[in-house]
């Protein structure tokens, strides 16, 4: 006979739920709820022997009451109709589940120490282990949270290990950022004892399984997060796991839902009025899909007065009930000075010989103990250009060595900054794939590319971050917008 287990994890209840709601506008907290229930739901179609919860059912250790009731009322239910359900307390909920008397059911099992429940089903018996999040997982606390649960101690027909951990080569983020051994939040695959038939993962909001070796029998598997959660997880599908044992290997299935389209849209406000920029937006919003979760990120330079009350939210409620509208001016520099808007962030101080001696920000110069010219190795003369010129279509002629490389948009303004061991192939990535930074498909508004040839990585390492020191390109994100990657 074979058994089946419906393994869901992050559902983030209580994210975006107010305590008062203000207005009529959607919620996402909404989303989060209705996306939680639907995988809920798989439960009775499917007809599964239990229900494994792999942490973050909430997104605070506090919740509110309607999130606790939200959460926990679909699985008292389940409880209800003779479906054991299993849960693990994830690092949202800082390794402890609120304390909740729907969760108080004979087929309610917190996980919230150590422990191994084991369950006779009609289909066999199923024993799940487990253990809340681990905030510092060395290699030794893992394997002795394992330990601890008493694993060994339970026949069973199908072994679940529990745990909202990441695994080392678990993948996240709109850059596919994956995971590697040595991380101190990091744990590694093979201290999964090879009796375990299944590992139930949760923390990385991404669906994937694991690649197992010969020596790494259970499947690691991450069921994803019910919906998407963050913009990191835009294109990601949404859903839960269906897991059956019937003896031999496990097979699992991912069962994939519906959840609302994401969208992120870059607006380049230099030298744009108040009219301006709200026809933008206005036209951003209403060409967005049916029912989309959009956010406009603004980037540019203007004037403190141009973003004193716009209230575009209730604007675009007003333009497109069914959107979730955001917006973010974490890329906009304000000034009032209309002379610096015009000024170039960054130029070079040419010499006689038309090499440059030093480089300048604004106002301000860089140090000039770092001279172009002691730095770079020109490629056709001791003494030749000091900054070499190129567009986004003619980037594929810069030379394939070692230096940093400057955009500007169209305005002249230094938008980002970055270092290359190839400055012709990391140039031309950037033009191939954007998605990765927080705005989204921002090298469109790249016009012109200034790079300069340095001898070693170590010297454009140290140029590369002193000119965003002082300089604070809006693209250059690291240290100045958070970054999501779909692990929360």
């Amino acid at each position: 006979m074979t058994m089946h287990v419906l393994h869901l994890a992050d559902s983030h209840i209580g994210a975006d739920l107010p305590r008062r709601r203000r207005h009529a506008r959607p919620r996402r907290g909404d989303d989060f709820i209705a996306s939680y229930r639907r995988v809920l739901q798989l439960a009775y179609e499917q007809r599964v022997d239990a229900v494994v919860h792999a942490g973050d059912v909430f997104d605070s250790p506090r919740p509110t009451t309607d999130a606790v009731w939200a959460a926990t009322e679909p699985l008292r239910a389940l409880a209800d109709n003779g479906i054991p359900v299993v849960v693990i307390p994830g690092n949202h909920e800082r390794s402890v589940l609120p304390e909740a008397l729907l969760l108080h059911h004979p087929l309610i099992s917190v996980l919230d120490r150590p422990r191994t429940v084991r369950t006779e089903t009609d289909n066999g018996v199923l024993a799940v282990s487990g253990f809340p999040y681990l905030r510092r997982p060395t290699r030794a606390e893992f394997v002795n949270a394992i330990e601890a649960t008493g694993w060994r101690e339970h026949s069973a027909d199908a072994r679940i290990l529990v745990t909202h951990q990441a695994f080392d080569t678990a993948v996240c983020g709109p850059q596919h950022y994956r995971f590697r051994k040595g991380g101190d939040d990091v744990v590694t695959r093979g201290d999964v004892p090879s009796a375990f038939d299944y590992v139930a993962a949760g923390h990385i909001h991404r669906q994937q399984r694991l690649k197992p070796s010969k020596r790494l029998r259970p499947e690691i598997v991450y069921a994803g997060s019910p919906d998407r959660i963050t913009y990191a997880e835009i294109d990601e599908p949404k859903g839960a796991m269906l897991v059956s044992f019937d003896g031999g290997h496990p097979q699992h299935r991912f069962v994939e839902h519906d959840v609302r389209p994401m969208s992120i849209h870059p607006l380049a406000v230099s030298g744009w009025s108040r009219t301006q920029l709200l026809e933008a937006v206005e036209a951003t919003v209403r060409d967005v899909p049916q029912g989309a979760v959009a956010q406009i990120r603004l980037t540019g330079v203007t004037d403190p007065q141009a973003l004193v009350r716009l209230n575009l939210p209730t604007r675009a409620f007003a333009w497109r009930e069914d959107v979730i509208f955001s917006y973010t001016v974490r890329g906009v520099e304000l000034t009032k000075d209309e002379q610096r808007n015009a000024q170039s962030p960054i130029a070079s101080s040419k010499g006689a010989n038309g090499t440059s001696s030093a480089v300048t920000v604004g106002s301000d110069k860089l140090s000039t103990t770092i001279e172009i010219e002691r730095l770079r190795r020109t490629p056709e003369k001791d003494a030749g250009i000091g900054l070499l010129l190129a567009t986004p279509a003619t980037s594929r002629r810069l030379p394939s060595t070692c230096g940093i490389y400057l955009f500007y948009d169209e305005s002249d303004r230094l938008v980002y900054v970055g270092k290359a061991n190839n400055l012709r192939t990391r140039v031309q990535s950037h033009f191939r794939d954007s998605a990765g930074n927080f705005f989204a498909h921002w090298t469109r508004q790249v016009r012109s590319i200034r790079a300069m040839q340095l001898p070693d990585e170590q010297s454009a390492l140290e140029l590369e971050s002193r000119i965003i020191e002082v300089a604070r390109p809006a693209f250059n994100i690291a240290g100045r917008i958070p970054a999501g990657g779909g692990i929360t």
